[in-house]
């Protein structure tokens, strides 16, 4: 029932004029982006984009602070990779629907956006891939990192990671968890850029954190794609190295330029 009412509404929104109205929905097509179904989140992304698109950044900008967090967990669905990439897409949007004081409450999701979008530039589906350089890129123009900019631009897909820990050094740890999750992810390319970008993070951290980080990838010895159990064995090797050089008492080196 709800796919069809939202089949109803997305045909309504087609009309410039509706769609500004149906600005009252959308609070209600938030809670249905987190519990509805695969096929009713997609139905719902959709009407978003329409009504979001007729407003103004007056208009736009404090729901589109609420939107840009329900949107984030969309990026890792392993099922439907329209899903991701109306969801990037959508993000890449967002961006440039926010003024004032929103622009600053936005920042904090913009940060937990960008290690995913980096993963997604690897995403087997190649406009899912399209989209996450260009909400990367989005992403770097919102905050007015310049080196994230160039990289991102200049496609130094290998450089990404380090910008990122060099730009915002205090997230290193932050980043770290973030990118753990990644390595249960469906696609092989997915899992292999985590599995990289761990291996840069994991050194700044702590012995316990190093060692957590270490059981992580042990579990990977499993993996069903060679290249992944041999970049996990080869990052496990090399972080207990790092490990046991470490002085006894100490905590995280930080990150220099």
């Amino acid at each position: 029932m709800l796919s069809l009412v939202l089949s109803g509404v997305a045909t309504l929104s087609e009309s410039p004029e509706m769609a500004r109205k149906m600005k009252v929905l959308l609070m209600d097509l938030l809670e249905v982006l987190q519990q509805g179904s695969k096929d009713v989140q997609l139905k719902a992304l959709r009407i978003c984009r329409k009504v979001m698109g007729e407003l103004t950044r007056e208009e736009a900008s404090s729901i589109a602070v609420e939107l840009l967090d329900k949107l984030l967990p969309l990026f890792d669905n392993g099922l439907l990779s329209e899903l991701r990439e109306i969801s990037i897409s959508l993000f890449t949007e967002l961006l440039k629907k926010v003024a004032g004081k929103c622009k600053r409450q936005m920042r904090n999701q913009v940060r937990r956006g960008l290690l995913p979008l980096w993963f997604h530039m690897s995403d087997d589906t190649q406009s899912v891939a399209e989209a996450s350089s260009q909400a990367l890129l989005g992403a770097a123009e919102f905050l007015k990192w310049q080196q994230l900019q160039h990289v991102v631009r200049t496609e130094q897909m290998w450089r990404i990671g380090e910008c990122l820990l060099l730009q915002d050094r205090t997230r290193a740890e932050d980043y770290l968890d973030q990118s753990l999750g990644y390595l249960h992810n469906a696609q092989a390319s997915v899992r292999m850029e985590a599995i990289r970008f761990i291996g840069l993070a994991a050194r700044g951290q702590s012995q316990q954190k190093l060692s957590e980080t270490i059981s992580a990838l042990q579990h990977l010895k499993y993996d069903s794609t060679p290249s992944i159990r041999c970049l996990a064995t080869q990052t496990t090797f090399i972080l207990s190295c790092v490990r046991v050089k470490a002085k006894p008492g100490s905590t995280k080196r930080p990150w220099r330029r």
